[in-house]
This record gives C-alpha cells, structure tokens and sequence, in this order.
C-alpha cells in the first residue's frame, strides 16, 4: 500500500514480526538556476526553488568547502559582483537524509565601456 503525502511516497512492508516502513522524497520539485551577466556593479547569486518540505533543511557549498545550511529565505547565499565564475552545489538534508547535490553557476564577465569626449575649443 503507498500513500502520498507532502511529496513523498510512503511504502509499508511486513518484514518477519514487525512492519517497515519506507519514504522516498521526492526531490525533482529542488532547482537550481544559473546566473549569468556582464559586470554591472551590483551583487548576483543563483536562484533556488526548494519543495518545503517539512524538516528539510537546505545547504550550499562552493568548491570543496564546508556544507553550510541557508536560512528560511535563502538571504544568506553567497553574492558575487566581481568578474569571473564560481559553482554553488545545493542540497536538502531531512532527518539524517542527505539528498543528491546540484551545480548552478555564478558567471560574470567583463562589460565593454566606451568613453566619449565632448569637443571644445576656447580662445584664450
């Protein structure tokens, strides 16, 4: 018999005398989106989109870092305005269970500035 509920799927076996009891989340509904864009001076990150569900906590790393949890609103992601690329890998963890990580990038490149001159001329 299996039940959904919170988007999980419940599976319940009998295994000798006692009952089993298995959930399998149901991580598609976790996204990442990059960010791309020329150097504007303001600060960038990437956009995440998490299913909520209860318990679930959300974490990011950058390069081999440490895995640090993100607050409720995410305010707490790394920002970037500098030029260049860097990968946040995102994961949830709930109750002990650690989701499978996914990569969004960060990349900023260079921006063309062109400078322009009034002419003048005055006689002194």
């Amino acid at each position: 018999m299996c039940k959904w509920r919170n988007r999980a799927q419940w599976s319940c076996s009998k295994k000798g005398g006692g009952l089993v009891l298995k959930v399998y989340y149901n991580r598609a509904s976790l996204s990442v989106e990059d960010y791309t864009g020329k150097y504007n001076g303001q600060e960038h990150t990437i956009t995440i989109t998490a299913p909520g569900i209860d318990g679930d906590v959300i974490q990011y790393q950058i390069g081999d870092g440490q895995w640090t949890d993100l607050n409720d609103n995410f305010t707490n992601l790394p920002k970037y305005k500098d030029c260049g690329t860097t990968v946040i890998k995102v994961r949830v963890v709930n109750n002990g269970n650690v989701g499978p990580a996914v990569e969004a990038k960060i990349s900023i490149t260079q921006r063309t500035i062109t400078l322009t001159s009034a002419k003048d001329e005055k006689i002194l």
